[in-house]
């Protein structure tokens, strides 16, 4: 249930973002009823209003901040009638954590980012010699307080296990998972998936005791598609206890076809042809807007293999928009996903 002063303050906040710094939300079904702990990545000022706003404003989502914000005139005031949660950095603060779980028992919504800070854009590893291929790995980190902290680095395609992880009474348990797509180079006819399918080289990935990840070459190789799966298990004191941290990290392959044409076409109530659209083929594609007339919208993916035909219901007023994920292959056939989104 939301409080008044969050009542009050979403909707200014929700036409000021929309106007200025406009979003897309894609995925909003996927956010339970009830309690949940959501968790973002801080790259901007204005990333807890972005996913606050994306939230929607009937979920009342109490946004945990550092302290010092909470001092400000007037703003601080305002945000700690909201809702807003202050927490001191660097030590243990069982104030914000009664807070916290008491937000949590009332059924709502905790946002929270993990890295405790913004981390600037670009503030990724880039390992010399590899920056063609791809990253899926796990830092890890001790905050002052003892809390343990984890970074997920990815640059595949999403996998169905996704990125987990979990603190138990004996350590940290972390599960990473990618995608790689591959397809025939630019031009090659001929390619196969079978004959032609490629050796893949896995680097472990290490950090030093300041937390920067490293290689030392070690790894190992395998052909074609399928997965791969990586385990480490390390055990460390802390306090006069003993803590054990296990990551496993695991890579799928799947050979896809290369697109050559994507063709977004829009009907009416009747199924008659509203528009038609042929995309460029770019990563970064045009969003395709909805004609008044439309009812539903056909998204063809063409390839040498044949059309892939994908159906889709516009959606609704304030719905989120739909998101259609594509595969491009490069001039050497490694493939990265590229979002269709249509409102």
């Amino acid at each position: 249930m939301r409080n008044k002063v969050y009542s009050v303050l979403y909707p200014i906040i929700w036409v000021f973002m929309r106007i200025f710094h406009p979003w897309n939300a894609v995925g909003g079904d996927n956010i339970p009823e009830g309690a949940a702990v959501i968790c973002g990545n801080h790259t901007t000022l204005g990333d807890p209003l972005y996913v606050v706003c994306a939230m929607g404003g009937r979920r009342q989502t109490h946004v945990m901040a550092k302290a010092e914000v909470m001092k400000w005139p007037v703003v601080g005031f305002l945000l700690k009638k909201a809702g807003v949660i202050g927490v001191n950095r660097g030590k243990s603060d069982m104030g914000a954590v009664k807070e916290c779980l008491r937000a949590l028992k009332n059924g709502e919504k905790l946002l929270m980012f993990p890295e405790g800070t913004r981390v600037k854009d670009g503030e990724d590893y880039r390992f010399p010699g590899l920056e063609a291929g791809y990253s899926l790995y796990v830092l890890q980190e001790t905050k002052e307080n003892g809390m343990p902290s984890v970074w997920f680095v990815s640059s595949m395609a999403p996998s169905e296990e996704g990125l987990r992880t979990s603190v138990t009474d004996e350590g940290t348990e972390n599960a990473v998972s990618g995608t790689i797509y591959y397809g025939p180079p630019l031009g090659d006819e001929d390619w196969d998936a079978y004959e032609d399918q490629g050796v893949w080289t896995v680097y472990r990935v290490y950090q030093t005791p300041e937390g920067a990840p490293y290689l030392d070459g070690s790894g190992n190789r395998f052909a074609g598609d399928g997965s791969y799966t990586e385990t480490a298990t390390c055990t460390r004191q802390e306090n006069g206890r003993t803590w054990t941290d296990s990551i496993r990290a695991t890579v799928c392959v799947q050979p896809v076809p290369r697109l050559e044409r994507l063709l977004v076409t829009q009907f009416d109530e009747n199924s008659a042809i509203v528009r038609s659209d042929d995309l460029a083929l770019r990563e970064a594609l045009p969003e395709v807007e909805c004609e008044a007339e439309t009812a539903w919208v056909l998204v063809e993916e063409v390839s040498g293999d044949g059309a892939v035909r994908t159906a889709y219901n516009v959606p609704e007023e304030g719905a989120d928009p739909v998101s259609h994920q594509v595969v491009l292959l490069d001039a050497g056939g490694l493939g990265r996903t590229a979002e269709l989104v249509i409102r």
